[in-house]
């Protein structure tokens, strides 16, 4: 793992105030080069943009302040993940999904909270994802259960990953916005949390498996299983995957 203070660096030419400290690492087996970055949205300036040479798409000029520093956040970590593989990255656009749109030979993913983004990127086709496991309370919990996963689905995961519901439905539930980000760019559609179902946990290796329950487009098919793995970060924890075209 690489580690640097932002102050100076020419990888990543924003005030040092915002970007505070970040990092290169690896992700086991897979061969991206990823970048974890950690922001502070409080010195956020508009102008950030333009001093960094990112573009800050239209439909976010309108946003809180606090969202365009996380898409800057985001765009930066994926600059440095690019620069750390030997890539020269160039503007990533926004598509009408809100997927990023990664210039040609180059495929990745980005994820962010409120305090630091995390970028994957490779060159070649096919899709990366990558997403932040998301702290959950045991009210959103509640809400959230029925909408990602099924009985049978409930079942296998209390089984297999015992624990605080909170962290397991946090799992499964990165997991299967992995496997969105990462399908996305080759069937071109939004689908829901339940065309997705878990068939496996492996707790040992911290990886899930996926299937699909219908198809979805660009060659998929019911029944077509992916795995999902995730780990802990300096700070947090990431669920990945990478479905190579």
């Amino acid at each position: 793992m690489h580690r640097h203070v932002a102050g100076g660096d020419a990888g990543c030419s924003v005030a040092s105030t915002f970007v505070v400290d970040y990092q290169g690492f690896a992700l086991p087996g897979l061969a991206l080069s990823c970048c974890q970055l950690y922001f502070s949205a409080s010195a956020f300036e508009q102008s950030l943009f333009q001093s960094s040479g990112i573009a800050c798409p239209i439909s976010l000029s309108r946003s809180v302040a606090s969202r365009r520093a996380e898409f800057l956040a985001g765009r930066l970590a994926a600059r440095l993940a690019a620069e750390n593989a030997g890539l020269v990255l160039g503007q990533v656009g926004v598509g009408d999904c809100r997927q990023p749109l990664w210039p040609g030979g180059i495929t990745g993913s980005i994820t962010h909270d409120r305090q630091f983004a995390v970028a994957a990127i490779r060159r070649g086709r096919g899709g990366v994802g990558i997403d932040i496991l998301p702290e959950l309370d045991s009210a959103t919990t509640d809400l959230l259960w029925p909408q990602v996963i099924d009985a049978r689905e409930s079942a296998l995961l209390l089984a297999r990953l015992p624990g605080p519901r909170e962290q397991s439905l946090a799992v499964v539930f990165s997991a299967k916005e992995c496997l969105y980000k990462a399908l996305f760019p080759g069937v071109q559609r939004v689908f829901d949390f339940l065309d997705v179902e878990l068939v496996e946990v492996d707790r040992a290796e911290r990886c899930l498996d996926l299937r699909l329950k219908t198809a979805l487009g660009g060659g998929t098919f019911p029944g077509q299983r992916y795995r999902v793995c995730w780990q802990g970060l300096s700070q947090g924890a990431l669920a990945y995957c990478d479905i190579c075209a």
